[in-house]
């Protein structure tokens, strides 16, 4: 990995030199002085970069002025395609995801007017990713539903079956909030899979999509209950009491579907433990933890396996444990091949072979790059702000300080680098 060879376009970087004197801040870096405020307050002109499954094509969320768009790329030809647009005042994008390789699913969100309220209703959106057809609502509403306001709730994509995902929807009320399997094809046909529960307000699968957990709150009782594979009853596993006990909170199941990570209190701070379901008393593990911050981030899936190889960490160098060897080797061989920067990985491919990297540091904005196992090559795809690519930004310094009650608070500090005039931003 040490020998990995970056390409960028030729007027800006060619080769990994270039690239590392760039991310120090050291060589060719024009001052920050004459750049207009909105270069430091617009939104990212890219952000969510992602692989298809297959590795062919490139999508991301784009902003640019006050709009904002969802575009893919081929990574074959370079074609590229705007597949959904928005002046953020109809509706606004949200997140997305490759349901298969040609399908990208896309969350909306639309601003309603009610009886002297303003609220939001959620829809998702289906797009083929070559541009071939207009984006399309998912659902219709069928003959005596409910208008349901959230209806972008997937619970799973169900990898090995690419015409059909799970949903989590309330659209009839005796079903409460019920479990779906929606197709994605042109006949948009869905069918019941769980009847809601009293409560319950959100669905789990393990990872062999079945749905396994479900959770919710009676008053100020959380809960989470466990659909048992041998008796196919569900039963109360973990419980507490809002604002006086902590949180349990279920985050996923191992490739073992008697192995649940959920978070917990481990002497006052949140870690990650693992529980065996095949014991009566779901005996825990600590499988992370960190003495002086509460991990509070996501479970990181391999794409490859279906197992927990991570977990995302604020504090952690990348912002991620490894639990997986392979990944964290292939995590140091990035950092030494591109030091001091922080450089993690966005995206891969179903095969792990491709792989979407967003590097930056402090005095950098940041940049993502296509990635490739086997040739060793990073490929430029986009960069996060173009305005502010090559320019001399202002470094960054972590700092504590004391609150009226003596609290201890952690910060960061930008001070004006030399070049800025007075007035502009740091």
């Amino acid at each position: 990995m040490n020998n990995l060879l970056i390409l960028r376009p030729s007027k800006i970087l060619q080769s990994i030199a270039r690239l590392t004197l760039c991310l120090l801040g050291l060589s060719g870096l024009a001052m920050a002085d004459n750049l207009p405020v909105e270069a430091f307050g617009r939104l990212p002109a890219a952000e969510q970069v992602r692989l298809s499954p297959d590795g062919e094509y490139i999508a991301y969320l784009g902003n640019t002025g006050g709009s904002s768009f969802v575009a893919s790329i081929h990574i074959e030809s370079g074609e590229k395609k705007y597949l959904v647009h928005t002046n953020n005042q109809k509706f606004r994008l949200g997140w997305f995801a490759w349901a298969n390789n040609k399908t990208l699913l896309i969350s909306a969100s639309y601003p309603m007017q009610g009886l002297q309220i303003k609220y939001g209703e959620s829809r998702l959106l289906k797009v083929p990713a070559d541009g071939s057809a207009p984006a399309e609502p998912l659902l219709l509403q069928r003959s005596g539903e409910i208008q349901s306001q959230f209806q972008s709730n997937v619970i799973d994509m169900l990898p090995d079956d690419p015409d059909h995902i799970l949903m989590g929807l309330m659209v009839n009320r005796r079903h409460k909030y019920a479990v779906y399997k929606v197709s994605l094809k042109a006949d948009r046909k869905r069918h019941l899979i769980y009847s809601g529960k009293t409560n319950i307000g959100g669905w789990m699968t393990d990872q062999q999509h079945r749905v396994r957990v479900g959770f919710g709150r009676d008053d100020t009782r959380m809960f989470t209950r466990l659909l048992d594979l041998n008796s196919n009853k569900w039963r109360n596993i973990l419980e507490y009491e809002l604002f006086s006990e902590p949180d349990i909170t279920p985050l996923g199941f191992g490739l073992d579907p008697d192995e649940l990570y959920i978070r917990a209190d481990n002497n006052g701070r949140y870690g990650i433990f693992k529980l065996d379901l095949t014991q009566p008393d779901f005996p825990r593990e600590l499988v992370f933890h960190d003495p002086d911050y509460d991990v509070e981030g996501r479970l990181i899936y391999s794409d490859k396996t279906g197992d927990v190889i991570g977990v995302y960490h604020g504090e952690a160098d990348g912002a991620k444990v490894y639990f997986d060897s392979s990944h964290r080797q292939f995590q140091l061989a990035l950092d030494s091949a591109i030091p001091d920067a922080y450089n993690a990985v966005a995206s891969y491919s179903a095969d792990e072979r491709k792989y979407v990297l967003f590097t930056s540091n402090s005095v950098q904005p940041g940049a993502y790059y296509l990635g490739n196992r086997d040739t060793k090559k990073l490929s430029f795809l986009l960069d996060q702000y173009p305005m502010l690519y090559q320019q001399a930004l202002s470094d960054h310094t972590k700092i504590t300080y004391q609150a009226r009650d003596n609290t201890e608070i952690e910060g960061y500090v930008t001070l004006p680098h030399q070049g800025i005039r007075h007035g502009n931003p740091a």
